[in-house]
């Protein structure tokens, strides 16, 4: 209960953000190993590119509720970007929850808030999505990889 009413808290702080959430042209489906291991990466080649006022999104499906983890695996040069973990409606990733002072997920860091790590939970099965953008209209070329755990 106190998950679902921490996910509806983050819905209404992002209804209220100004960030469009439109879909880069690069997203990718990702779905769950048949194993059921909770590991996706993306992009599938492993790395992107930011480039200046840029932005990315990837999209991922679960099946059941759970919490959702994205990290900034490589972030080369490691300046800060946005990073936003969403609900995914095919055209957009909006109403979630992120951070615009990303930077390379420590794993050395215990701190679940450390600011390369964004943290959201999946109250059912459905669409949801994680975004990378230039938060700051500064990125010039850095390349990056990102980590999702989803259930």
């Amino acid at each position: 209960m106190y998950r679902q009413l921490l996910l509806v808290a983050l819905v209404v702080t992002a209804a209220a953000c100004s960030d469009s959430g439109a879909v880069s042209t690069t997203s990718t489906v990702m779905t769950q190993p048949a194993d059921n291991s909770p590991i996706s990466t993306f992009p599938d080649s492993g790395t992107g590119t930011l480039t200046k006022n840029g932005a990315a999104t990837f999209s991922f499906g679960t099946t059941v509720s759970g919490p959702i983890v994205a990290r900034l695996i490589t972030l080369t040069p490691n300046d800060s970007v946005g990073l936003w973990l969403g609900t995914y409606d095919g055209s957009y990733c909006a109403y979630g929850s992120g951070k615009e002072n990303a930077i390379q997920y420590d794993p050395n860091d215990p701190d679940p808030e450390q600011p390369g790590r964004v943290n959201a939970f999946a109250p059912s099965s459905g669409s949801y999505c994680v975004r990378i953008y230039d938060a700051n209209g500064t990125a010039s070329g850095q390349t990056y990889q990102i980590a999702v755990t989803h259930p």
